[in-house]
């Protein structure tokens, strides 16, 4: 279980796609309003997933 690499990239493909999936369902719902500031939050996390994963990768390569 040395080389992780495969899990890094695997949670970095899936949150990207729950985070632009979500960014879709969010506009899609709302209609001809605006979205408000709530229904962003399930997109703002799978993002902050994305780039928290993009950190431990990189640090995890260093070593």
């Amino acid at each position: 279980m040395r080389n992780r690499e495969w899990v890094y990239a695997a949670i970095a493909v899936a949150s990207f796609v729950l985070m632009a999936g979500s960014l879709v369902l969010t506009y899609m719902n709302a209609g001809e309003g605006q979205p408000e500031l709530g229904e962003f939050v399930p997109a703002i996390l799978f993002g902050a997933l994305f780039l928290v994963n993009l950190v431990l990768a990189k640090q995890n390569k260093r070593r």
